[in-house]
């Protein structure tokens, strides 16, 4: 038997993909999926954190860890903070396709990315950043909400 699968943070959005559309096409159903990091954020909030960070340091980095000071401050332990390097920085340097972070998808555990199962600075995190991501995400969200109820249905796809 196999064990249950582990599936957290971005890799919940496959998923995700997979019952939207099955919900649609064997219920008719319109939904959409959505993730705060796919959410636009103005550009101060970017500028918040380097290109390379936003790219790279996808878990327990700066951007995580800032919102976790932010939203549950008691939870972080910022002695232990540190800079985990990526596996995927290498292969962007080092290839071109494989490595544009579009072209092709791996099937990933955060290990496959560092042994810590981190990557990014969470040195660099602070609550404030945190706050303003959790403030853009939420606006981003409210305004995704308001622009939902416009969408309609076609006839659902024959299969």
């Amino acid at each position: 038997m196999m064990p249950p699968p582990k599936i957290s943070h971005g890799g919940n959005m496959a998923v995700m993909d997979i019952v939207a559309r099955e919900l649609r096409q064997h219920h008719g159903l319109l939904v959409y999926s959505s993730s705060w990091f796919s959410l636009p954020q103005p550009p101060e909030v970017q500028a918040l954190f380097s290109a390379e960070e936003q790219r790279f340091g996808i878990h327990g980095g700066a951007v995580e860890t800032s919102m976790m000071l932010h939203l549950a401050p008691d939870t972080v332990r910022m002695e232990h903070a540190a800079q985990w390097r990526s596996s995927s920085q290498d292969r962007a340097a080092r290839y071109a396709v494989l490595g544009d972070g579009k072209s092709a998808k791996m099937g990933w555990a955060m290990q496959d990315y560092h042994p810590a199962g981190a990557v990014g600075d969470a040195r660099a995190a602070s609550a404030d950043r945190g706050h303003a991501l959790v403030l853009a995400a939420a606006q981003a969200l409210a305004q995704l909400l308001q622009e939902l109820p416009a969408q309609t249905l076609a006839p659902t796809p024959s299969t």
